[in-house]
């Protein structure tokens, strides 16, 4: 499987195959793959002309759009790696941005004065009339590179101090959409490009339809609407389709419809409620809904439970096995692997691997593990345990360990709890602190329910499956939960929310 490919290599070859076929759509441009492959190689060739060489780091400060697909492939063809910013990010953020990428150069949106670039030695290239050249014969412009060479660098959120970069080679996008053993795309699929280009599910969405000659419908509408989703969705007759857990459980209650033309649905990036996938499974025969798992730092996915109405899930719902190129192993505090049905932290090795962190050595050596071969293991954070029948439970995440009245408790285990509750849409679980300085537990639930004991219904039926100490000291429910900008639960805001029956205090 490791053939020494690398993305825009990959590329290519489905250009020269289907010249003619549709490879990108949005609400203001069509391109075929032929004029695809035209306009990145004239954007390749202006690049490499203001200076950009193999193994330089190109920032694209550019919205969800054709034309950052096409930044994207550019960058590729002229040797460097991309990395992509959000424009609404605040200048201080972007020009760390530029700082920690050592960036000569950053591609731009038409409009954007640059102010925040301050350091005049950085090149400033305006992503105008990218588009212009899709008639004009292809340019010769493509270097060849390595499959160890970065494709991308995706910066985390920096939740927990300063975004780190996670460095992505191209063998990690070839293992994830290439030949998968997961999911089946071809040329009669769309995919739809929903998720923001900062984001690593983009790289399923984007590399999953360009490289195995799919369609690539791009949500390229400034402001996000459930009813817009589900008219694009259903207009651009989109066949395989990722969602957040967030977003899944919401479009499943809002609009169950949206999913009747999909083939595949991929949903993940928080734990799935087993209700939802089966009133999916349930509605529309012949689809196929798969809970994808995977950090950043393995390129997307490391494991994958497709579900059918064959192997409809119960509670909890599985993590599925690692995908091709991917290895796994369960281990304990003392680097040990633990055995089938014992809880232990997620290990993710082979092709799918990071190169670590751009600039960090330090963070790097804490978070990879060197192998006596060479290769890289990534710690991943996460608590899982694995079955008799060989799949993978997500228990939770190591650092949302506490204590709480000294006893050690998942705060992730109470979360999956309340979702197990009757009416209990989404929750967010957090760790506060009471007015006598003591850990506690404070829940926020979502629910369409409108009973004014929910609250306390909803803590009776945590006493029958948890000890006193698990039991949130104070629950709200709310009729919707915050999502951020990549369609998860936004746990920053749950100050913000409207209650519909106030608190309830334990």
């Amino acid at each position: 499987m490791n053939t020494g490919m690398t993305v825009h290599r990959k590329f290519s070859e489905q250009a020269r195959r289907t010249p003619g076929a549709i490879a990108l759509t949005g609400t203001q441009a069509q391109l075929t793959y032929r004029e695809l492959d035209n306009c990145a190689g004239h954007l390749a060739r202006r690049l490499v002309e203001a200076g950009v060489r193999p193994g330089d780091s190109v920032p694209m400060s550019l919205p969800r759009s054709v034309e950052a697909v096409v930044a994207m492939l550019a960058i590729l063809k002229a040797g460097a790696a991309f990395v992509p910013v959000d424009p609404s990010n605040p200048g201080a953020m972007k020009r760390d941005c530029l700082v920690q990428c050592e960036a000569r150069h950053v591609i731009v949106a038409p409009g954007d004065d640059g102010a925040w670039v301050g350091d005049p030695s950085v090149e400033r290239i305006v992503a105008a009339d990218v588009l212009a050249a899709c008639a004009i014969g292809a340019d010769d412009v493509e270097y060849g590179g390595s499959d160890e060479l970065p494709v991308y660098i995706m910066f985390t959120s920096g939740s927990t101090g300063r975004p780190k970069g996670v460095v992505v080679p191209h063998r990690a996008v070839i293992r994830l959409v290439c030949e998968p053993d997961w999911v089946r795309i071809d040329s009669s699929d769309t995919l739809l490009l929903l998720s923001p280009i900062s984001f690593d599910a983009s790289t399923f969405e984007i590399w999953g339809a360009l490289l195995n000659g799919a369609r690539l419908a791009v949500w390229d509408e400034v402001a996000f609407d459930p009813n817009r989703l589900v008219q694009r969705v259903q207009s651009e007759r989109v066949s395989v389709l990722w969602l957040t857990a967030a977003l899944f459980h919401m479009m499943v209650r809002r609009c169950i419809g949206m999913f009747s033309g999909l083939r595949v649905l991929v949903a993940g990036g928080d734990v799935l409620r087993a209700a939802a996938i089966n009133a999916v499974l349930d509605a529309f025969a012949g689809i196929t809904v798969i809970n994808g798992y995977g950090p950043t730092e393995n390129t997307t996915f490391t494991c994958c439970y497709p579900m059918t109405r064959a192997n409809r899930p119960v509670e909890p719902v599985p993590i599925g096995r690692a995908i091709r190129g991917t290895r796994v192993c369960i281990l304990d505090e003392q680097a040990r692997p633990v055995p089938d049905g014992e809880v232990g932290e997620l290990c993710a090795g082979g092709l799918g691997v990071a190169l670590g962190y751009l600039n960090s050595p330090e963070a790097t050596r804490a978070a990879f593990v060197e192998q006596a071969d060479g290769s890289l293991l990534y710690r991943t954070g996460d608590l899982v345990r694995r079955d008799g029948n060989g799949l993978i439970e997500f228990i939770g995440r190591r650092d949302r360990l506490t204590k709480i009245r000294g006893f050690r408790v998942s705060v992730d285990e109470v979360q999956a709890l309340i979702g197990r509750i009757p009416g209990a849409e989404e929750s967010v679980v957090e760790v506060r602190t009471d007015a006598n300085g003591d850990s506690c537990l404070e829940a926020f639930i979502q629910t369409a329910e409108r009973r004014d004991d929910m609250a306390l219904f909803i803590r009776n039926e945590l006493r029958k499956a948890a000890p006193a100490f698990m039991i949130p000291d104070r629950i709200t429910i709310c009729s919707e939960l915050p999502l951020n900008a990549n369609g998860k639960v936004d746990r920053r805001r749950t100050s913000s929310i409207t209650r519909l029956t106030g608190e309830n205090h334990g």
